[in-house]
């Protein structure tokens, strides 16, 4: 780590890691709420609080992967490595089940159709 980061860049920085960490492991951590709390019988901001950081999460992990794919020079800009479809796939994926989470969160209807396809 840099030492010209301070505190606050630091914290920023660990959160922006957590949030994308979140968001990978989503679909499954999603699965798992949907059997720990039925999805009627939860109180709905668990579901809502948890697919806004799944989305922060996938927005955090695109710029990551923008960012791994490229190359800083002086005046030149290009990509050493080739992208892959997945690097859209992957980030729309993962903000697929954060809406999901949320909707779920908002709408008993939408949660109890999502109870009966999981279940």
């Amino acid at each position: 780590m840099p030492r010209d980061v301070g505190g606050r860049g630091l914290i920023f920085l660990i959160l922006l890691n957590v949030t994308g960490m979140w968001a990978s492991l989503f679909p499954v951590i999603f699965v798992g709420m949907t059997r720990l709390w039925p999805l009627g019988q939860a109180p709905g901001v668990i579901y809502l609080m948890a697919g806004l950081v799944a989305v922060l999460g996938a927005a955090a992990n695109f710029v990551a992967m923008l960012v791994s794919h490229m190359s800083f020079g002086f005046g030149v800009s290009n990509s050493s490595q080739g992208e892959t479809p997945f690097i859209w796939i992957i980030p729309l994926f993962q903000i697929l089940f954060g809406a999901g989470s949320i909707v779920v969160g908002c709408s008993t209807r939408f949660a109890e159709l999502v109870s009966q396809w999981v279940n």
